[in-house]
């Protein structure tokens, strides 16, 4: 049998997040048959404990605010947006989780692509606009 592997999105209120619609759907589609991702509701002051209390089935996390600020003193920032804004909406763990060395949790912010991906759709699409008038 394979092993279980786990993701989460966190934050407090969480129950409205579709992440887990969207993210269980993307494995399935990929085969990732093993793996699962799940909302849990954890503040500010409860990350650290969240996290260190996490096994090694657990690969990574997605995070609301203010809990992208609040992980920052976790893991180690591992690109631009995430040293230059000093948050991170993604960790990822690099082997058990439990052992809270900074090594060990790579931390990535992809706000900002997301949405410079965005903006660049939404100019390519007005710049067709503009070609066809």
């Amino acid at each position: 049998m394979l092993k279980t592997y786990h993701c989460a999105v966190l934050g407090d209120p969480i129950s409205h997040s579709l992440s887990p619609v969207l993210h269980n759907t993307a494995y399935k589609a990929l085969g990732l048959t093993n793996w699962q991702y799940s909302k849990e509701k954890v503040s500010e002051t409860e990350l650290h404990d969240f996290i260190t209390h996490l096994d090694d089935s657990w690969k990574g996390l997605s995070l609301t605010m203010p809990l992208k600020k609040t992980v920052m003193k976790l893991g180690t920032p591992c690109d631009y947006w995430s040293r230059a804004l000093n948050v991170a909406n993604t960790a990822v763990f690099t082997s058990n989780p439990a052992i809270a060395s900074q090594s060990q949790i790579k931390l990535y912010n992809t706000d900002v692509s997301g949405i410079l991906i965005t903006f660049m759709h939404a100019l390519h699409e007005r710049i067709c606009e503009v070609k066809k008038a």
